[in-house]
């Protein structure tokens, strides 16, 4: 059959980059493929945690990424960890075969996340794909990183398990190649984990992998292995938010792996892509109630000032005596200048619920002694004032409440007010930095008949906040 190439395309971890600003978005990708794969040839992956991080995808739960990966011709998603975040089945009304929500024409791959109430993988995900380019049979098995079931909110994954990557990848591997007859076999895991790299790519036989692409870290990353038969296999991962992407090149030779040459996209770099813009186009009315300006900044909001922010806002808000949120659940600074909604939302993408709670000074302190390096609290909070035998009334996001590393609220009765805690920010935010009358905002909402279809949007009228709804 003589040498063949295969090209495949990876991105991960875009947490929503939809819209081109900040980071490059869709029309960026759309005007690379253009340019350099106008006739469809490379097999394109999305590495996990797609939809998760901006205003625009985060209000229409990935749509707009799922009828951008529809019209880029995607070959195959893989499910992270975030996908998670509003509830797996936000996701999964992309594969239910109803178009009035959205459908995706691609499959979710999650070979090894198991739904336990089934001991199955979820109906609506398969364990791999096959694709064929060049007269070659190319197998991609999905997988998530064993490890990161403590990284979600604990509430929408407890009917879920994350089992051993290996084991996996042997099985699929060898029905790929001996049942489905494949002659290439990639493992696309949302996670990068260099020693299990290692492992993979020095499986044998009919268990063996010719590439590894990963994602969750966020970081420009390349390994290279040599297999027991003498060949190279490289393992990949990207940045975060299209910062960058892979290209690699899999030789081919009498439908046997031969090598694989890797580039590094930047899709920055390239052009918009005009013809794109029909679909941007469909949400522009959307990303102009995100960019609402709450006020305006002289310097870069840091994470820690945000995360400070968060928790007088709670506190202020719920009237308790103190509040708390991880750090991780800030994931972005904000720059100087104008501070809109969009940058609140993408430094605070997840929507954490407040919960109110007792704790005894006792807890408190242990709490603070075991965590208090990973946990924002109030600016003031000293821990040489907490009383052993005080209670005091704590505000926490959902996502620490039933986290397994913070044990004192394990098993606490709590008060679930129902309300996010993006939506306090937005407010104390505004209240802060306010610099003129928003009201022309309730207008422009009334005109484009948006009441009914977008939440967390706050109007300033007669000094109040009102939520749309």
């Amino acid at each position: 059959m003589g040498t063949r190439e295969i090209e495949f395309f990876m991105i991960n971890d875009t947490h929503g980059a939809f819209y081109d600003g900040e980071y490059a978005g869709m029309t960026r990708l759309s005007s690379y493929f253009s340019s350099y794969d106008p006739d469809d040839r490379f097999v394109k992956v999305a590495n996990g945690d797609i939809f998760q991080g901006t205003y625009i995808s985060n209000i229409f739960y990935g749509l707009p990424l799922v009828e951008s990966f529809n019209e880029l011709n995607f070959d195959c998603f893989v499910v992270g960890n975030h996908e998670f975040d509003w509830g797996i089945e936000e996701v999964a009304k992309y594969k239910d075969g109803n178009l009035s929500n959205g459908e995706a024409n691609f499959p979710f791959l999650g070979a090894n996340i198991i739904d336990k109430r089934t001991n199955k993988i979820p109906e609506w995900m398969e364990p791999y794909t096959i694709v064929e380019r060049n007269g070659i049979r190319i197998g991609i098995i999905g997988a998530m990183g064993e490890t990161l079931e403590s990284s979600i909110l604990q509430t929408n994954i407890q009917n879920y398990e994350f089992t051993e990557v290996m084991p996996v990848v042997k099985k699929y591997a060898q029905i790929l190649r001996s049942t489905e007859q494949c002659d290439i076999v990639v493992l696309s895991i949302h996670d990068y984990d260099e020693n299990l790299n290692a492992n993979v790519a020095r499986l044998t036989g009919d268990e063996r992998i010719d590439l590894i692409l990963c994602g969750h870290t966020h970081t420009n990353n390349y390994q290279e292995f040599t297999r027991n038969d003498g060949k190279k296999i490289i393992a990949v991962q990207n940045q975060d938010k299209n910062k960058s992407a892979s290209y690699i090149s899999v030789e081919v030779i009498d439908k046997q792996y031969s090598s694989s040459k890797f580039t590094r996209i930047y899709p920055a770099n390239y052009d918009i892509d005009y013809a794109f813009n029909n679909l941007m186009n469909k949400y522009n009315d959307y990303v102009n109630l995100g960019e609402r300006v709450l006020g305006t900044a002289s310097s870069t909001i840091s994470k820690s000032t945000l995360g400070y922010y968060s928790t007088s806002a709670m506190t202020e808000y719920f009237d308790v005596d103190y509040s708390i949120i991880n750090t991780a659940g800030v994931r972005s600074n904000i720059p100087s200048g104008d501070i809109t909604v969009s940058d609140v939302f993408n430094a605070f993408p997840f929507n954490n619920e407040v919960f109110v709670v007792e704790l005894k000074g006792s807890e408190l302190i242990s709490l603070y002694n075991k965590n208090g390096s990973y946990l924002y609290l109030d600016r003031d909070f000293n821990i040489k004032n907490i009383v052993s035998s005080q209670v005091y009334e704590i505000a926490v996001i959902d996502y620490v409440f039933t986290g397994v590393y913070y044990t004192e609220f394990k098993n606490k009765s709590y008060n679930d007010t129902d309300i996010l805690l993006r939506d306090i920010l937005i407010e104390y935010i505004d209240e802060l930095y306010f610099e003129g009358s928003l009201s022309m905002w309730k207008g422009y909402i009334e005109e484009h008949n948006l009441t009914n279809k977008i939440a967390h949007i706050y109007t300033k009228e007669n000094e109040e906040f009102k939520l749309v709804e």
